[in-house]
């Protein structure tokens, strides 16, 4: 009889995971005897076409395509790589396509795919399609399409397009809709939609260039986050978002009608973007749930910021407009009309023509600067339904112009030194019916407002802000009157300076 101890059954514990490891790297070894075999297309030796040598491939092997001209399209069956050298260029005609369908672990590199139909051809759908696969990469390749559409992937998940360049004269670009799907350092230029994302998750548009199409970017539905891309027109729209949850951080987007044309229903966050040169506005927010944050919006020849519902997306707008740069722009730099409820808050808003306008519609104007515009600072219609606290409100044309029927609460704002008006004093010109107004100096100051009431108050103040520079540096010098009168540290106006954390300056 034997003896069973502890350190028998450690030492057998011990020999077992030994033979366990070696039986792994046995095996290992086995699997690693049938290397992966390479097929050419072209040159003296190799297959006459591409199927043929994807008909000999199996899985895990390599197609390399030689310097040559291959017409015709091909189907993708197993998980194999497919490269091409410089020089290869593959030519399809009407309803011929390349098709990457229900596989896996698929690289295409180097393709340089045209067509040879013409741009109305019947049947003519796409160039490169991504059907029901996974793990499929497809990099440095050129898609040039005369009709219909460059690529599209469907059902797909793991996907990634990078450093290649899609141009054409058909309807689409791209078309996205699976699983974790990303399109990076791509140029995209010439369709009717450039790229498209119809449904999904985890789809990532990333430092792309997307380039004269007439709508940049579409949003159709999905989870989309779209990222540090360069978008050009002349087109509609640079970015129209119809539906889906959407984030969109650091894009340029210049050059179209609208910039950004955001009328989904559902969620979306418009952050650190850059519009300019549109020639309508460079955001129009239709949809209910945005927030639009820390953008520079300016040189547009219609409206900075749009707020309004439009159309079968939307029902109503109800964002939030924090900490945006909006200058510059021909028309209002924020516009909140049709019914929309909005707080509109820490904004630096100078030189467009109104500051803000509001028309039918409710908004919160807190703690923004608004300075130097040509019409009003802020301007209310009829409809108009306006919460005004801590803004400073300085050398506009006119300060406040309000119909006689809007609604106006407000509560210590700055309004200072315009234009129109000189024969009144420091406060220059508010718009309507007569009120007094104390200010700090103890000079009478006349304020135009209607319904006048709503806005005689001592805290509503008369007093130079003392900016550092009076044109793009809106802090308070640490001298100023301003800063004298609130011994607090929720000032006036957009404080620190829009997109930073700096305290006032000395200077």
């Amino acid at each position: 009889m034997i003896k069973t101890t502890t350190s028998h059954i450690a030492f057998g514990a011990f020999m077992l995971a030994v033979v366990i490891a070696l039986n792994g790297f046995i095996a290992g070894l086995a699997a690693g005897d049938v290397a992966a075999a390479t097929f050419h297309v072209g040159g003296k030796r190799g297959f006459k076409t591409i199927p043929g040598a994807l008909k000999r491939a199996r899985s895990g092997d390599v197609v390399v395509i030689k310097p040559g001209i291959y017409p015709g399209g091909f189907k993708v069956i197993r998980n194999v790589a497919i490269k091409a050298e410089p020089g290869a260029y593959i030519t399809l005609g009407p309803e011929q396509i390349i098709t990457v369908k229900g596989v896996s672990k698929v690289e295409l590199i180097g393709l340089n795919i045209s067509s040879t139909a013409k741009a109305d051809a019947k049947g003519h759908v796409t160039l490169l399609e991504i059907i029901a696969s996974r793990k499929v990469a497809v990099r440095n390749c050129y898609i040039s399409a005369s009709g219909g559409w460059g690529a599209t992937i469907k059902d797909s998940r793991d996907i990634s397009m990078e450093n290649c360049h899609i141009s054409g004269t058909g309807e689409v670009g791209i078309s996205l809709e699976g699983e974790r799907i990303l399109l990076r350092k791509t140029t995209v230029t010439g369709f009717e939609f450039g790229v498209v994302v119809k449904a999904g998750k985890g789809i990532v548009l990333v430092s792309n260039l997307i380039d004269a199409n007439n709508i940049g970017v579409l949003v159709a539905g999905g989870k989309v986050d779209v990222l540090g891309n360069t978008i050009n027109g002349p087109g509609f729209a640079g970015i129209d978002i119809r539906g889906g949850d959407v984030v969109i951080t650091g894009n340029a987007v210049r050059r179209n009608q609208h910039g950004i044309l955001a009328r989904a229903a559902g969620r979306g966050i418009i952050k650190r973007n850059v519009l300019g040169q549109n020639s309508s506005n460079g955001l129009f927010v239709g949809g209910p749930k945005y927030t639009v944050s820390l953008n520079t919006i300016s040189y547009n020849a219609g409206n900075g910021i749009f707020l309004s519902p439009v159309g079968k997306w939307s029902t109503g707008v109800r964002a939030k407009v924090l900490q945006n740069v909006v200058s510059s722009n021909k028309g209002s730099g924020i516009v909140v009309t049709g019914g929309s409820e909005v707080s509109v808050r820490q904004n630096l808003l100078e030189n467009n023509y109104n500051g803000i306008r509001v028309g039918k519609g409710v908004a919160e104007i807190a703690r923004n600067t608004i300075v130097l515009n040509t019409g009003s600072g802020v301007r209310m219609t009829s409809g108009a339904e306006t919460k005004l606290q801590k803004n400073i409100i300085a050398n506009n044309q006119i300060g406040i112009y309000a119909y006689a029927d809007a609604k106006i609460k407000s509560d210590n704002n700055v309004i200072y030194g315009h234009i129109w008006g000189q024969g009144f004093q420091l406060f220059g010109a508010n718009y309507m019916k007569q009120g007094w107004l104390p200010t700090l100096s103890g000079d009478e100051v006349l304020l135009n407002v209607a319904p006048a009431r709503d806005l005689r108050a001592p805290s509503d103040l008369a007093v130079d802000p003392g900016f550092v520079k009076l044109g793009r540096d809106y802090r308070l010098r640490l001298n100023s009157d301003l800063l004298k009168r609130f011994k607090t540290t929720s000032l006036p106006g957009a404080f620190p300076v829009v997109g930073s954390d700096s305290e006032p300056s000395s200077k």
